[in-house]
């Protein structure tokens, strides 16, 4: 066993586990959704993480808590070998510059295992190999991972083992830390994130500077589907109700929780995804009928009133991009066509656009940079807002 892996392992073990098989069924439900989106055939599993800004502090690394000293190997050989893997596959990208990103990859056989690889200008570094998810995450400029590492499968009496870290790539190499899971909390601070990714159904918000994870409770909110935040510091949340009488509300907080304010999206669906421009003006929120119709909502005036973006009719997955300028670019599949295509919303119109990177499966931005996981093992880019790409693989 690799230096990486006994370092990885030797953390804590009195920590209260995240709930990573939790996670797994999470991670299962955003598959379905992102994997509707790839051609018919295509044998890949799409999941991105939130990325959040950190705040503004250009040049600077947010700070993280402090770790283990710096790791001989820049990689793990077990992590590397499955992502170098003939049967690898792309789980999820975060980028947050084109030097600076992290990817998850699985590889199944009878089961599946799972590494994380981060780039951090010129170095990179891959994760010991997990039986549960990785989850990347932008903090600040960088890009860190979650998961539990080890290469075994879990047993009947043992799913899910405590030791779960924090693993970052900082310029003296990887490091990793306990992440432990804390006492809810009604509010957080500014400086911390909030997440759908890690307890599914619920926010939780991650310290990065205390390397701990917790609930946050929120009066009313039953379900949650995206938490995003805008340069202003506001935190915007797709919520609502689940079960036999579903319903979607749009809630958000100016003050770290501790007051939040909703308007009511969708009275008879269940939300799927949430985008919100940098100034926060702008907003696109995707609610679902039960046999996948998605019902596409636009807003450009802070979420004061919604309109509908109807034509064509949207099946499947429609990840999108809203910009300040009160225009947004959509990954959407028409009923009527098999792959999804890009489209540019102005004045809640879609207009199909000439060029859509073969296999495209999801969009997301960083700052000025548009990116998307395709279904080949790469991930496209945009500074143009799609007139023209470039393509890296995330390993």
């Amino acid at each position: 066993m690799s230096e990486l892996k006994d370092l990885a392992w030797a953390v804590q073990e009195t920590i209260d586990p995240l709930p990573f098989e939790q996670l797994e069924r999470r991670g299962v439900r955003r598959r379905r959704r992102r994997q509707a989106l790839v051609a018919a055939g295509a044998a890949t599993a799409v999941v991105l993480a939130a990325v959040v800004p950190w705040g503004t502090r250009p040049g600077t690394e947010p700070p993280i808590a402090p770790s283990m000293p710096p790791l001989v190997n820049a990689s793990d050989p077990a992590g590397e070998a499955l992502v170098r893997g003939t049967n690898a596959e792309v789980a999820s990208v975060t980028v947050a510059s084109p030097k600076r990103w992290g990817a998850t990859w699985s590889a199944c056989d009878s089961w599946c295992t799972y590494a994380a690889v981060l780039q951090r200008g010129d170095q990179k570094a891959t994760t010991p190999v997990g039986t549960s998810y990785w989850v990347t995450v932008q903090v600040g400029n960088e890009v860190v991972a979650l998961g539990r590492p080890g290469d075994e499968r879990p047993t009947e009496d043992d799913p899910a083992s405590p030791k779960t870290v924090m693993f970052r790539l900082t310029d003296r190499g990887p490091r990793s830390t306990a992440l432990r899971t804390v006492t809810a909390s009604s509010t957080f601070e500014r400086d911390e994130i909030l997440s759908d990714d890690i307890m599914p159904g619920r926010l939780a918000v991650l310290d990065p500077e205390e390397s701990t994870v917790r609930p946050l409770v929120v009066e009313g909110l039953e379900t949650v589907g995206e938490a995003v935040r805008d340069s202003t510091g506001r935190w915007w949340v797709l919520g609502g109700q689940g079960g036999d009488a579903p319903r979607t509300d749009i809630l958000w907080t100016d003050d770290g929780g501790k007051t939040w304010e909703q308007t009511l999206l969708d009275p008879d669906r269940q939300g799927s995804t949430l985008e919100v421009s940098p100034d926060g003006h702008t907003l696109l929120a995707t609610t679902s009928t039960a046999d996948e119709v998605m019902i596409v909502r636009m807003s450009t005036d802070r979420g004061a009133t919604w309109h509908p973006v109807q034509s064509p009719t949207w099946v499947k997955g429609t990840p999108a991009v809203p910009f300040d300028d009160q225009a947004a670019l959509l990954l959407g599949t028409p009923r009527q066509t098999p792959t999804a295509r890009l489209y540019a919303i102005h004045e809640f119109r879609p207009i199909l656009l000439d060029d859509t990177p073969p296999r495209l499966t999801d969009l997301a931005r960083s700052d000025d940079l548009i990116y998307g996981p395709t279904a080949d093992k790469r991930v496209a880019t945009t500074l143009d807002r799609g007139s023209t790409w470039r393509f890296f693989e995330p390993r």
